[in-house]
């Protein structure tokens, strides 16, 4: 759904924020999770040069804007949405320095997507509060599916991998926005996966958690990629996570079999890690690094598989998925002691090598969890076809992203 318009709102020497209302016939926007927006800014001479105020010239090399959305249906009720981002102004009102915006929609919400009747836009530059100092343009508002967005074959409910597209010729860093539609939630796990993962890379099994951890059970490896089984090549991180764990003693093993074909001998490369329940934060459980493949495998070799076990001292307990991640790619295991709506990722700002990792029920309200993420660093993604792998033990969450590219030396013409 478009909405095309263009907006010029002059700003006010009291702050006043910028608000645009478009209103239209009953639009369904069930399927549409993303809204996307250019967003300008410029200042006019009673804001800069000569004889003008000047308190805000310094945002003219780059300061923080927010935008926020109000949604309206045909009953009257509303949810709410937006986005901050880091920007420029031009001293020409005919020519804005322009950014394309994108917000996350939240989803399950009591509201009537398949009413939609109106749009309230806020745009400020001061803490959500007011817009000082310059005059916002706004055009071309799109309510949209995401381009980059349905994920690879089913791993289950609480994991996917979604492949993306990454212009330029250099990594990009990304900024994600993740929720589960208006429920708190605490735990989630965000991985890609480094250059040389074999495209095939499968970076979870699904535990079904009426199995008894006696490490009889062998789970399959989904195939990502039509007609070859899961490949791995390098070291990874293995992260179980748990349905029921008793607070007493547990010794797990997890290993991974691989096999050279159907009834082939087994080459078992497991990991163990003793600890108390007690100890264990949202469910998930870190282990050593393993390599694979145990054995070497043949590039073209289409009979050769890999499977995964786990053994717990504890039979009681009950296991709900194993990952593997690439220690060559970047993962982020955010698990918060308090329950949020919303989990933010963002490009890193250049005087920062970490990704800020935020949460709260909006970007408006939201708080640093940096310190409750295991992992970091700026979350990467690799130019050409990408992959994101994500996990939550209260389900696959909903995503919206946007990434900036990035060149080594050359630029499209």
């Amino acid at each position: 759904m478009t909405t095309a318009y263009y907006a010029h709102y002059a700003g006010q020497t009291d702050g006043t924020p910028a608000v645009y209302t478009t209103t239209f016939a009953d639009k369904d926007i069930s399927l549409l999770t993303v809204i996307q927006h250019r967003i300008g800014f410029a200042a006019t001479a009673s804001f800069w040069g000569d004889g003008g105020s000047e308190p805000w010239a310094a945002w003219d090399d780059g300061g923080q804007a927010m935008v926020s959305y109000t949604l309206h249906d045909a009953t009257g009720k509303t949810i709410t949405c937006g986005n901050t981002w880091v920007t420029k102004q031009s001293h020409n009102t005919d020519h804005p320095i322009w950014t394309q915006v994108s917000s996350l929609i939240p989803q399950g919400m009591d509201f009537d997507y398949t009413d939609l009747v109106s749009v309230v836009c806020t745009v400020t530059n001061f803490y959500g509060t007011k817009l000082l100092y310059t005059d916002a343009f706004l055009a071309d508002m799109v309510i949209a599916a995401p381009a980059n967005g349905l994920s690879l074959p089913s791993l289950g409910t609480l994991g996917a991998v979604f492949p993306i597209t990454i212009k330029g010729t250099a990594h990009a860093p990304l900024t994600l926005a993740f929720s589960q539609g208006g429920s708190g939630w605490n735990t989630l796990v965000v991985h890609t996966p480094g250059p040389l993962a074999p495209p095939s890379w499968c970076p979870m099994v699904n535990v079904p958690v009426g199995d008894t951890p006696d490490g009889s059970t062998q789970y399959p490896f989904v195939s990502l990629l039509p007609g070859v089984n899961a490949r791995f090549q390098g070291s990874y991180s293995v992260v179980a996570s748990n349905e029921s764990l008793a607070s007493g003693s547990h010794t797990v093993t997890v290993t991974v079999h691989q096999f050279a074909y159907s009834g082939a001998a087994d080459t078992p490369t497991s990991v163990t890690k003793t600890f108390t329940g007690a100890s264990v934060t949202n469910g998930l459980v870190t282990f050593d690094e393993i390599s694979l493949p145990g054995a070497d495998v043949l590039t073209d070799s289409t009979d050769s598989y890999m499977t995964v076990s786990i053994t717990d001292t504890d039979t009681s307990s009950r296991w709900n998925a194993v990952m593997l991640l690439d220690t060559m790619g970047v993962t982020m295991i955010v698990q918060t002691s308090a329950g949020y709506d919303e989990f933010y990722i963002d490009e890193p700002t250049p005087d920062r090598d970490f990704s800020p990792v935020m949460a709260g029920n909006t970007r408006a309200t939201a708080v640093s969890v940096l310190g409750e993420t295991l992992g970091g660093g700026a979350l990467l993604a690799a130019p050409g076809t990408s992959r994101l792998f994500v996990f939550s033990p209260s389900g696959i969450p909903k995503i919206v992203g946007k990434y900036h590219s990035h060149w080594y030396s050359e630029v499209l013409n």
